[in-house]
């Protein structure tokens, strides 16, 4: 699998480091992969469900402008 990022965030958040730790890293990336692929949605899934990524600053039906 390869993953192309355009940019790098300079500091990782708490929650990113916490699934590091737990092995969760694969899962984390699939969930971001999911999400730049989806062109309907600006949110993605893990394989397995069990991580939900939305994209920052994202406009969705129930958030309004």
């Amino acid at each position: 699998m390869t993953f192309k990022f355009r940019t790098a965030p300079v500091i990782k958040s708490d929650t990113v480091l916490k699934l590091e730790r737990i092995g969760k890293t694969m899962d984390l990336l699939q969930a971001i992969e999911a999400e730049r692929k989806n062109l309907v949605s600006h949110t993605g899934k893990s394989f397995d469900g069990q991580i939900m990524v939305e994209r920052v600053g994202a406009y969705t039906s129930n958030k309004g402008r």
